[in-house]
């Protein structure tokens, strides 16, 4: 699963229910699933922020160029003319 073995795993439900209690773990795994679910809302917003950005930046890059070109060929136009 996550590089841990079920002995490990075993190790870490025992810590839990020692250290937390038997009646707040439904509690705790309830509020760690929630911060979990928002930790993973936000990475998405930022992936999404990250994509527009880089979008914008490659479709501000290929105005650029196409500008670029029609004034290059202005000029050579305006050489032949």
């Amino acid at each position: 699963m996550f590089g841990v073995d079920l002995t490990e795993f075993i190790v870490v439900i025992a810590l839990g229910v020692i250290l937390i209690g038997p009646k707040d773990i439904p509690n705790v795994i309830y509020s760690v699933g929630k911060v979990f679910r928002k930790i993973k809302a936000v990475t998405s917003d930022v992936n999404r922020s990250i994509e527009v950005f880089m979008t914008e930046t490659e479709l501000r890059e290929i105005a650029d160029k196409a500008d670029k070109a029609v004034k290059d060929e202005s000029k050579d136009n305006d050489r032949t003319a």
